[in-house]
């Protein structure tokens, strides 16, 4: 999977370099559709590769590491492609239909020099568990989607894309129609992304102590509360307060809701479907989410409606969460309940056992 979503995406993107002028349909057929699957497979497929080799210990750290690689190219790449495009002055309006080719060209190269080495280092490790046909991975999705705590956590990953969203699309043009200095708008977005990797390291260390779900709640709220927060903004120092606080939290839970995912799993062969179905679900928001805030921004530039919307949906993501924590406390308990209900029975029956062996002797 991972190496036909990578051929497909270096493929597109080159297709891409090659986009005619005002041929929008060519544009959505290389980056909107071929590129967009195969970054959801090369996501889904990694990030299960990943789970396989840290089944229990750390797994939340180890997709945080592995995730600061999206936030290290969210840094560099919106930096490196501005520039070519507008030949080395990213602060001009706009690129040419000369230097839009050369630079996506540029970019299609070191991303497939990238995928080639990722493809190299990447080692997938199977057990017996993880064999399946179709038909019963299509049956255990169903029944995953019967798991109140898996449902909600589905649920909760996809209200929270609404709200993340926010700023990875627009807030580049929030700072620059707030007055601020174009200089510093172009580069809020790598502030955002410098900021995230913070987010995916520390809490996700906490998380493997203390529950992936536990440490979603207060991340998820806090996100929302921040995105509340460009409301206030008004100010060069207020922007960028926003921003790093933004990038911290959702580096947060957009690492940690695939580890509360995979730790709902009650076998090693159903962390693939679980992490692939939350993806998907969590997609949809991916592709519904910026036209919907741009809908409420309208050209007379509301910010404070995508602004109240991204950030309820935030925070209604991070009360989803804590429905799945609650859940998830109850099954523990009732199972424990069973575990001592059962030990206790074969206790007794051990004891009637050893009882009737001595009465027999007796006689």
């Amino acid at each position: 999977m991972f190496i036909s979503s990578s051929l497909l995406y270096i493929v597109c993107n080159f297709m891409l370099s090659i986009a005619k002028h005002h041929e929008y349909y060519q544009i959505f057929l290389s980056q909107g559709l071929g590129m967009g699957i195969a970054m959801g497979a090369m996501y889904a497929s990694t990030i299960g590769i990943l789970i396989r080799h840290f089944r229990t210990y750390h797994r939340a750290l180890a997709i945080g590491i592995a995730s600061t690689g999206a936030a290290i190219g969210g840094v560099i790449y919106p930096i490196m492609l501005n520039n070519s495009i507008h030949r080395g002055d990213a602060l001009v309006s706009g690129g040419t239909v000369d230097t839009f080719p050369g630079a996506i060209r540029q970019n299609a190269v070191l991303n497939t020099g990238m995928l080639v080495l990722a493809n190299l280092l990447i080692r997938v490790r199977y057990s017996q568990a993880d064999r399946g046909n179709f038909r019963s991975r299509f049956a255990d999705m169903m029944r995953f989607l019967k798991e109140p705590t898996y449902v909600f956590t589905c649920i909760g990953s996809s209200l929270t894309n609404f709200g993340y969203l926010f700023p990875v699309v627009y807030i580049q043009l929030f700072s620059a129609k707030q007055g601020i200095s174009p200089k510093f708008s172009f580069y809020t977005l790598s502030i955002f992304n410098a900021c995230s990797i913070i987010g995916r390291i520390i809490p996700n260390i906490l998380a493997d102590r203390f529950g992936s779900l536990t440490v979603l709640v207060p991340m998820n709220i806090a996100m929302g509360a921040t995105v509340l927060g460009y409301l206030g903004v008004n100010s060069l120092v207020a922007d960028a307060i926003v921003t790093a606080l933004i990038g911290v939290f959702s580096g947060a839970c957009v690492s940690l809701f695939l580890a509360a995912a995979s730790s709902s799993s009650k076998q090693q062969g159903e962390i693939g479907a679980r992490t692939g179905l939350v993806v998907f679900f969590s997609s949809i928001p991916s592709l519904a989410g910026p036209p919907i805030n741009g809908a409420l921004l309208t050209n007379r530039f509301l910010w404070s409606r995508p602004i109240i919307f991204s950030g309820i949906s935030t925070i209604g993501g991070g009360f989803s969460y804590l429905l799945a924590l609650m859940f998830q406390a109850r099954n523990r308990r009732l199972g424990g309940d069973i575990g001592t209900v059962a030990a206790s029975a074969s206790s007794i029956g051990s004891h009637s056992s050893s009882l009737s062996i001595s009465s027999s002797e007796k006689k």
